[in-house]
């Protein structure tokens, strides 16, 4: 016999076991057989909605949750395609930032490689360095912060000059440079 067979039988015999169990019992055998029939019929028609409801119910959850995830899935990707060009420029700053070496030591190297020579740095607060260039020649200045704008992608939000020699030699100039 199966697990099922026997929890039905064990059922059974609790139900006629109870006082309530045994009336119900006699109260079936006292009806007619056409009525003990439709009693039959009408409590396969109850078990049969009980398992389908049993089935039911839970799939109909799952379908009302998977369509609110469709319809939100559906609403974000609508909103990704109105706010396309936004998000491909949050995206490309992003991976300039993250491929972008370190500040100081970025600046160190093109500036050798331009011909100046860094005095000090100081830190700005949105990130960027300032950056003082001391006895520096303007054209040679100049090239390296094109350099910076071309090369590495680095803005100079700021640029002053202190001269104190002639023709272009011997200043000081102070940049800032943010990522």
């Amino acid at each position: 016999m199966s697990t099922f067979q026997l929890a039905f039988e064990r059922c059974e015999i609790l139900l006629l076991e109870s006082s309530f169990g045994q009336h119900m019992l006699a109260a079936y055998r006292r009806l007619p057989d056409r009525d003990q029939r439709w009693v039959w019929v009408l409590s396969i028609a109850a078990g049969a909605a009980l398992l389908l409801l049993l089935l039911l119910v839970p799939a109909g959850r799952y379908a009302l949750g998977a369509m609110q995830a469709y319809q939100r899935a559906n609403a974000d990707y609508h909103w990704l395609l109105a706010h396309q060009e936004q998000a491909g420029q949050i995206a490309a700053v992003r991976r300039a930032a993250a491929e972008r070496p370190d500040l100081q030591p970025t600046l160190l190297t093109s500036a050798k490689g331009s011909g100046v020579r860094i005095g000090r740095f100081e830190s700005l607060a949105d990130g960027g360095l300032r950056v003082w260039l001391e006895g520096a020649n303007f054209v040679a200045a100049m090239t390296w912060i094109d350099n910076l704008r071309a090369r590495y992608q680095l803005h100079v939000s700021r640029f002053e000059v202190d001269a104190k020699g002639s023709a272009g030699n011997g200043m000081v100039i102070r940049v800032d440079v943010a990522p």
